[in-house]
């Protein structure tokens, strides 16, 4: 009877002891994989945990910051949640839920949180470093160091602490501050992946490669994460050795399929080892998994532009981008900007005729009729291949060309098209901070190329990357003979990119205006650029020529494509005797060289009719002379000089969340 008795109850205990077992068994083989970067095996194993028991708080926890560290934030908050429900007085689980919503960009709810836990523990660390974090939101990031400062002397060893301040130092540029501090860190921490993590990036930004190199090397073995085999293969790649880091890249990509960021770099990787094709095929797998990274397709169509001549149809499916966009923009009644879209098609693809046809179909529209003509008769003169036109073309011109003309036209015959008058602008690209993808300087270089180009008032004569020395922009403008500089400053955050521009007189250095963008969403680079592009033209003063003279009327080289408005009156002034002032209206000239005024009557396209009226009674206008348009005052814009600082503080905030 007692046997009978026993036997179900030894039974039950035995299957007890091996239900509790397990949880501990997959407990403990994910925060070994917590310990060893491998985030993903962890949320596998806490999840197994909490199938067998799902009030378990110390598999919420683990699995809410395994989430965390894979940036799942909603994933992340779900489980925090539960282990509050759990345990309602804990109040690490309320500084954890409050650094949850500081990832998510929830800033007053995590003070709440951090208020409550310091209502409750005065000196709670944790709560006062989410703080800090949180001073950089507001803007604040000199106060956001003083605080971690502050609070380190109460916890000098504190991982998060002084990792914070690395990345906080780094971004200052105080990297004497920050190398003590990650030395420190080191020694504190000499086998933690986290703190080795944060040497090698560290040492990348202050381009310490050697430095990178000793602790990348530390790093691989204590590290089981696939991530570090890409960082890894970062490093390689700005010590050129490249066909390492194509290997480290191979060996990622069998583990990690779909990371696109591991095939731009590939594509890189190829671009240098001249591996074009395969570089272009990369990339392009690339923009499949992420369509929309500018930095992607930007790159591809470098590529691309290399590879292929001008009436290479391959070049069609990069500027059939361009069409598309341009379409869905010109449905919605937005012709401007699906101008500016077909634009930038044809200059990838200008043998593209549906493009190039669609192109001078809204320029019609828009009343720009000489353009329109213009393209159709290059769609004839080009040897393009018409059959993706419905329309006849020879015929459609025959039938544009029946049509009365303008007065203007009539008067001075056809558009001339012979517009020279530039001013010659070198540009130089600080890449010295601001790249999100490596070693996209190169293609900002690029798009700013292609941008700053084929507008009215001026041509980029050379375009350099530097690393924000002044003099040597200043010295080498010099050389080129420009009349003005330009630096550019840009920064790419994950959801935003911000573009700072500043002109610079050549003559002197001095700085004259400053351009500002900030910009969200998709084709946020390309908004950038684009603005830069036109404002940088509207700001320059109008200049041009007289190129045709009949009695007191005078044809002029600009129009309506310079912004030319009827009844503005031009100075004119004998060829090549006006100059550039560092003040508004920003052109000067020598009296003595100053013939008359020229009042404008008619506008065309690219040029314009006016009334000349001399200084005295000797009329000394010649073809050739320039006509200078000089404005009382052009009403200088307040610039809002805050945008860099607020886009570089979700950043900072970013670099912290990843520090534990």
């Amino acid at each position: 009877m007692i046997k009978k008795i026993l036997f179900p109850i030894l039974f039950f205990l035995t299957l007890t002891s091996l239900f509790t077992q397990t949880i501990y068994d997959y407990v403990a083989l994910a925060e070994e994989s917590m310990l060893y970067q491998k985030y993903y095996e962890a949320v596998e194993n806490y999840k197994e945990a909490l199938s067998i028991n799902s009030a378990d708080i110390k598999s919420n926890k683990g699995l809410s910051d395994a989430f965390f560290m894979l940036g799942e934030y909603q994933e992340a908050i779900i489980y925090i949640d539960k282990c509050i429900e759990l345990n309602i007085n804990n109040i690490e689980f309320l500084n954890s839920k409050a650094r949850i919503l500081t990832a998510i960009g929830d800033y007053n709810k995590a003070k709440e949180l951090y208020d409550r836990v310091l209502d409750r523990e005065i000196y709670n660390i944790r709560a006062k470093s989410g703080l800090a974090e949180l001073r950089i939101a507001e803007g604040d990031i000199v106060g956001s160091l003083y605080d971690f400062e502050k609070i380190l002397k109460f916890s000098p060893n504190s991982r998060r602490l002084l990792l914070s301040l690395v990345v906080l130092y780094d971004s200052q540029g105080k990297y004497e501050n920050s190398n003590e501090l990650i030395q420190q860190a080191i020694r504190v921490y000499p086998e933690d992946p986290i703190v080795l993590e944060a040497a090698v990036n560290h040492y990348i930004n202050t381009k310490s490669y050697k430095g990178a190199s000793l602790y990348m090397s530390e790093l691989l073995n204590v590290s089981k994460s696939s991530s570090i085999r890409l960082l890894n293969a970062k490093l390689l790649i700005y010590l050129e050795e490249f066909e390492k880091a194509l290997d480290e890249l191979t060996q990622y990509m069998k583990i990690e399929k779909k990371n696109p960021e591991a095939y731009y770099l590939a594509a890189l990787i190829l671009d240098e080892l001249n591996q074009d094709e395969k570089a272009l095929s990369l990339i392009k797998r690339g923009i499949d998994l992420k369509p929309d990274d500018e930095i992607f397709r930007f790159y591809s169509e470098k590529l691309m532009g290399d590879m292929y001549i001008l009436k290479d149809s391959k070049r069609d499916l990069y500027s059939n981008w361009y069409l598309n966009q341009g379409l869905l923009l010109e449905d919605r009644y937005f012709y401007e900007k699906a101008k500016v879209y077909y634009q930038r098609g044809v200059e990838l693809s200008p043998f593209n005729s549906r493009l190039r046809y669609t192109y001078g179909n809204i320029l019609k529209k828009m009343g720009y009729r000489q353009s329109y003509l213009k393209e159709l008769n290059f769609l004839l003169s080009s040897e393009s291949n018409l059959t993706e036109i419905d329309d006849d073309i020879d015929e459609i011109i025959l039938i544009e060309d029946s049509l009365p003309k303008k007065p203007l036209y009539e008067k001075w015959g056809e558009e001339r098209w012979n517009f020279d008058d530039y001013f010659k602008v070198s540009t130089f690209i600080n890449n010295s901070t601001g790249e999100g993808h490596l070693s996209s300087g190169k293609i900002i270089k690029d798009i700013t190329n292609r941008f700053l180009s084929g507008q009215s008032k001026y041509f980029v004569s050379d375009i350099s990357l530097f690393s924000g020395n002044l003099s040597s922009a200043f010295n080498q403008s010099r050389q080129s003979n420009s009349d003005y500089f330009l630096i550019i400053n840009f920064l790419e955050g994950s959801r935003t990119f911000s573009l700072n521009a500043r002109l610079h007189l050549t003559k002197s250095g001095r700085q004259i205006k400053s351009f500002n963008y900030l910009k969200t969403g998709n084709n946020r680079i390309f908004n950038c650029f684009e603005n830069l592009s036109k404002d940088l033209n509207d700001f320059l003063p109008t200049i041009g020529s007289v190129i045709d003279i009949k009695g007191e009327s005078v044809l002029l080289n600009i129009g309506l494509n310079q912004k030319v408005q009827l009844d503005t009156e031009f100075h004119v002034v004998k060829k090549g005797s006006f100059f550039i002032i560092p003040d508004s209206p920003f052109l000067d000239f020598d009296l003595d060289k100053h013939l008359g005024v020229v009042k404008i009557e008619a506008v065309g396209e690219g040029m314009s009719d006016g009334s000349f009226t001399a200084n005295n009674s000797f009329n000394l206008l010649n073809i050739g002379d320039n006509i200078l348009y000089l404005p009382v005052d052009q009403g200088e814009k307040v610039i809002d000089e805050s945008f860099k600082e607020s886009i570089m503080d979700s950043e900072l905030i970013g670099q912290l969340l990843k520090v534990n």
